[in-house]
């Protein structure tokens, strides 16, 4: 993974200069390597939030069960969706580009944007695999057919920030507690 790779090599640097400030005395000048640390923390933030705009947004743990996006956008409940599954609301930025990409084996097409109190702004029955989807104004949250009438499910979902595929990882959240070594 390339963020994995990019936090170990982070954690590589900051070992280095741990190791650095351990060799010299108590009356060493600190400034520069403090300088230095905080240029690493910069960089490691940056190495996060550019690998997040390549990673998988969609969390199969948050999948929505007995219902369904119609052909309108609109979410039902029930009824004729009792085997549909959606993808739960995953937040999304207003102005933004996703790239959604799955296997599917039925009918899963079917999505809405809605906005920060879960209102829908649009939606559409029209295929969303493969095609660039901009969030309109105010868009807050997207959601989208994982299984259609006869629960026949999608694998392999991805949807990712951006205008292009990218080889399917599994979502994954990561947070500065979970790297090793880090404080």
């Amino acid at each position: 993974n390339e963020l994995e790779s990019k936090v170990d090599e982070t954690i590589v640097e900051l070992g280095a200069l741990e190791n650095r400030v351990n060799n010299l005395g108590v009356e060493a000048n600190l400034e520069p390597l403090t300088t230095e640390v905080a240029r690493i923390w910069s960089d490691l933030s940056e190495k996060i939030i550019s690998s997040s705009r390549t990673a998988n947004l969609f969390n199969e743990s948050i999948i929505i069960h007995g219902q369904g996006v119609n052909n309108d956008g609109d979410i039902i409940v029930g009824g004729t969706y009792a085997n549909w599954k959606t993808s739960g609301y995953i937040p999304v930025t207003a102005g933004e580009s996703y790239f959604l990409t799955c296997k599917t084996s039925g009918r899963s097409q079917g999505f809405q944007w809605s906005d920060s109190n879960f209102q829908k702004i649009s939606g559409s029955g029209d295929p969303i695999y493969n095609v660039i989807q901009t969030a309109p104004a105010n868009a807050a949250y997207f959601m989208f057919n994982i299984a259609d009438i006869n629960g026949i499910a999608s694998t392999e979902v991805m949807m990712v920030h951006g205008t292009a595929a990218i080889t399917y990882v599994p979502y994954r959240e990561l947070s500065m507690n979970q790297i090793e070594g880090l404080t």
